[in-house]
């Protein structure tokens, strides 16, 4: 898997940087960098876009805690749910869940429940982890996971109270947000919506996200945890989002007839 894990940082669609020289950055994260949105398909498909997003956190240091925000694809459990104790288990070892951050952001949101179900078939935020594992050997942060399936704007906000005063209470914490964002459309019809759901993004503008979600029948899987990731940098002094990368399964398979869309993204306040 770490070979895996080094030919995304080296792949013509990833960042091309040496994956070595950003390990073990064990100096307290840059609390300017607030947040990032990464994909979570197969490696294969995704990983090279995700890897921009894991070396701009690399290079901004060793956050404490990491937010890990994703969809629940199987509708199991709360609709908007995380989880509170253990551990998770990839081939790189474990990682182990921030207990108090995560049973004071239950406390602080009036929709976030503790729920383990949630998470028992959910991909998302798993794979984030062997990245996460890679890059901080040394000094692991904790995560946890927050699984949303409701893309409501009342959803959104109040998951950015609590996060943003998560963020001012516990130094040190960041926020990843994931989605993958049109899903078996063709490739100019992927990349036309894409680009204009990310101009929304770049904009801050999670409201205006949320409404071309609905209205455009975008299928991005996502929408609700990047709409959120996107609140908190907004509340947080944020003026932009960054595109960092943008591609499709068709750059990687090349057959474009039916794709999805990948995006790495940092929200960093300058």
């Amino acid at each position: 898997m770490i070979a895996e894990i080094e030919r995304c940082f080296k792949h013509p669609l990833g960042p091309q940087v040496n994956p070595s020289e950003l390990r073990n950055r064990c100096f307290t994260v840059d609390p300017r960098a607030i947040g990032f949105v990464t994909p979570h398909a197969g490696y294969r498909y995704s990983g090279a876009i995700a890897a921009h997003a894991y070396a701009r956190l690399a290079a901004s240091g060793a956050p404490r805690t990491v937010i890990i925000i994703g969809p629940n694809h199987s509708g199991l459990g709360s609709p908007v749910a995380v989880m509170d104790r253990g551990r998770w288990i990839t081939p790189l070892g474990e990682v182990e869940i921030d207990s108090e951050v995560a049973m004071k952001l239950a406390k602080l949101s009036s929709f976030l429940d503790i729920d383990s179900r949630a998470f028992e078939f959910e991909h998302s935020i798993e794979v984030q982890l062997p990245f996460i594992q890679y890059l901080y050997e040394e000094c692991l942060p904790r995560i946890v996971p927050i699984a949303v399936g409701l893309q409501h704007g009342e959803v959104v906000k109040d998951l950015c109270v609590a996060i943003s005063e998560i963020l001012d209470e516990y130094e040190g914490t960041v926020v990843i947000a994931t989605s993958d964002w049109s899903h078996y459309e063709p490739y100019e019809v992927a990349v036309s919506k894409d680009r204009k759901a990310l101009s929304y993004v770049e904009a801050l503008d999670f409201e205006g996200l949320l409404k071309y979600y609905e209205e455009s029948n975008l299928t991005a899987c996502g929408i609700a945890a990047v709409a959120i990731a996107m609140c908190v940098a907004r509340k947080r002094g944020c003026e932009k989002g960054k595109v960092l990368a943008y591609a499709t399964s068709g750059d990687v398979t090349g057959d474009k007839t039916s794709v999805v869309g990948y995006a790495a993204i940092e929200f960093r306040k300058e």
